[in-house]
């Protein structure tokens, strides 16, 4: 894994984001990336941008979704894409698929986007964190 990482370059601040998004290939009792489909993404990879949001109250996660989605550059020019959401376990997959749309809406009809889950607890119901680690042609 590590090794995989380093191949990736990625400014300091953003490391963190992406070794979240990784991380989660490890998990268990979420819905995780397939530790393949993180090889297979890497290994084209050039040029990576790391973008994450929070947010609270209803619709947190297409909200926290669409701030991500804003902060990243040449959206046509992404040919990969992972997710990360952080949520409370009671989230329903419907806002998952939503937020996951207006990520879908943005990209390029050829890129390839692999998302994951972490579900924690002890997160409050209406709160959702989204990561997203992106790599560019």
């Amino acid at each position: 894994m590590q090794q995989l990482m380093n191949s990736i370059k990625l400014t300091q601040e953003n490391q963190e984001i992406a070794k979240s998004i990784v991380n989660i290939a490890n998990a268990e009792e979420n819905i995780v990336i397939d530790f393949k489909d993180i090889q297979q993404v890497l290994k084209s990879a050039s040029v990576a941008d790391a973008q994450k949001a929070q947010e609270s109250g209803d619709d947190a996660i297409p909200k926290a979704m669409q701030k991500v989605v804003s902060k990243l550059n040449s959206l046509e020019n992404i040919v990969s894409v992972f997710v990360r959401f952080d949520m409370h376990p009671d989230v329903s997959l419907i806002e998952l698929v939503g937020a996951m749309d207006i990520l879908d809406n943005k990209l390029d009809e050829n890129a390839e986007v692999v998302f994951g889950t972490v579900c924690d607890k002890s997160l409050d119901k209406l709160y959702a964190k989204v990561s997203v680690l992106s790599f560019y042609k």
